[in-house]
């Protein structure tokens, strides 16, 4: 029907059917359009042969018609991870979009790589732990989307007090030390006014509970934009006890530099514990100092932004 409603368009010149399900039926229309020059066909249901008698019949508009090996499938864009914050206390919700309805999103939550045989998603996915969210869309006929992925901390325990062990630049103060407990993660933008930042220094904060309490485990919030001669932490440390002057080492985390890169990349560094118990808690940040030899300006000092610690 809309091939028979297109020939009757006097001035159209070039037909072209990609992936339709156009039959020979069709061929029959198109030979009635006045100004038609070129037909172009791939993937539809018209048969070669129909094709050919169609161009031995009309030599001055032949169709020209394209192997479907010719075209790769086409590859789906990732869905689309809608949320309020990645950051929560009790629970928070997680949306997924489609670019196209038809296609199937999949998606897991142990840090594989999703597919076809992974959680079919149909309603929005409620989250109470600490999760990364990873998934893919999926319809036939195409290739499977890149992943896209959203990251996800619970912030259970809150502190009594906070107070910092190195003061930041005079430019990245933002609200000093409640910045790292206002559950508000900062953009990759390390201007933004959410991040603290801290050049050729260890940082890090003192942490009172308001009780003598147990913490399963700790979160950094850290950027990483080489450009601007910012890398992730070196390594954290974690030191718990009853009373300020009698804190012990519970976890020590070392980190490898990053590669060879100069993309922005905002990372959740979670730090598990034994379950000690103590009012107090010193969290020590430590710098890499310089630029590794890799960077542009190897040797020159580097910086350590953080914007969030989070305590489960």
């Amino acid at each position: 029907k809309a091939v028979s409603k297109l020939s009757t368009l006097p001035f159209l010149k070039a037909f072209n059917a990609y992936g339709t399900k156009l039959t020979g039926a069709a061929l029959s229309e198109l030979q009635h359009m006045p100004s038609l020059e070129a037909l172009y066909l791939a993937q539809t249901e018209i048969k070669e042969a129909d094709m050919a008698a169609f161009n031995r019949a009309h030599p001055n508009a032949p169709i020209r018609y394209i192997a479907s090996e010719t075209f790769p499938k086409s590859t789906l864009a990732a869905p689309t991870l809608e949320f309020d914050h990645p950051i929560f206390t009790q629970e928070t919700k997680l949306a997924a979009r489609a670019t196209f309805k038809e296609a199937a999103i999949y998606y897991t939550v142990d840090q594989s790589d999703p597919d076809s045989t992974s959680t079919l998603y149909t309603d929005p996915i409620s989250i109470t732990q600490n999760t990364t969210v990873r998934a893919i869309s999926h319809l036939k006929g195409w290739n499977a989307s890149p992943i896209a992925e959203a990251s996800f901390r619970k912030a259970a325990i809150t502190p009594k007090e906070i107070s910092l062990l190195a003061k930041p630049h005079r430019e990245y103060v933002g609200d000093g030390a409640s910045t790292l407990i206002d559950l508000n993660r900062g953009s990759k933008d390390h201007k933004d006014g959410h991040w603290l930042g801290f050049e050729a220094v260890n940082t890090g904060v003192d942490i009172v509970l308001e009780k003598d309490q147990q913490v399963n485990s700790v979160t950094i919030s850290a950027l990483s934009a080489p450009n601007s001669w910012i890398f992730f932490p070196a390594a954290i440390e974690v030191y718990q006890g009853e009373r300020p002057e009698q804190l012990e080492l519970v976890q020590q985390v070392v980190y490898e530099v990053e590669k060879p890169t100069s993309e922005v990349t905002q990372r959740f560094f979670d730090i598990p514990l034994s379950g000690h118990s103590g009012k107090h808690l010193r969290i020590v940040v430590k710098s890499r100092m310089k630029n590794p030899d890799w960077h542009a300006s190897a040797g020159s000092n580097s910086w350590v932004f953080i914007d969030e610690i989070l305590l489960n």
